[in-house]
């Protein structure tokens, strides 16, 4: 895949947001106890050391732009979001994040450009959580090849505004043989917040079991 940006302008080509698109890899093998373990990837050393150098190009020509960032498989920050932050939308399964915290969280903080990241992998994920004010979003399947049952399929929606705001949130898509006469293809989640299982700074103390 590889990384890359995609720039977002207006009619008078002055640039509004910008898109980082990253590769989040894929297998990673690490020893423990002497064997070889089999683990999700994370996104590399040399790519954040990218990510920060495009982020202070960008910041130089343009001044500071509001930026999102896509990437496959979850930063460890998304299962800190599972546990601990109010969370909006569903959660369907454990978080399976990349093994290895390689920091690009808190380099997206220190560069102060990501407004919200975009992740898939977890089939029945579809919460977004914010973690120290950067929205965490979980992109719902949208294959019916992927064997979870009735869980219904969809897509994440973004709405990115000139003035560095945004809303984002699950479109989901009826299958044509439980479509009813007159109902649309596609409908926006009911979604609510669940609350934390754990309370961040005092994390022997369950906040919702």
């Amino acid at each position: 895949m590889g990384n890359y940006t995609v720039g977002i302008q207006d009619e008078n080509d002055k640039l509004l947001w910008v898109l980082y698109m990253i590769d989040s890899n894929n297998r990673a093998y690490y020893t423990v106890n002497g064997k070889i373990k089999e683990c999700e990837d994370h996104i590399r050393t040399d790519q954040i050391e990218w990510y920060r150098e495009t982020s202070d190009q960008i910041k130089q020509a343009h001044g500071p732009v509001p930026a999102m960032a896509f990437f496959h498989i979850p930063l460890p920050e998304y299962t800190d979001a599972w546990l601990f932050e109010p969370c909006l939308g569903d959660r369907g399964e454990h978080v399976t994040a990349a093994t290895l915290n390689s920091g690009f969280f808190a380099a997206a903080m220190e560069q102060g450009d990501i407004k919200g990241m975009f992740v898939g992998h977890d089939h029945t994920n579809s919460f977004a959580a914010n973690v120290f004010g950067i929205t965490l979003h979980c992109c719902r399947c949208t294959s019916y090849e992927v064997p979870i049952g009735d869980t219904p399929r969809g897509g994440r929606m973004i709405t990115l505004m000139p003035d560095g705001t945004f809303e984002s949130y699950t479109l989901l898509h009826v299958r044509s043989d439980l479509q009813k006469e007159g109902e649309p293809k596609a409908y926006r989640q009911h979604e609510t917040y669940s609350a934390p299982y754990y309370n961040r700074f005092q994390f022997c103390l369950p906040e919702n079991k």
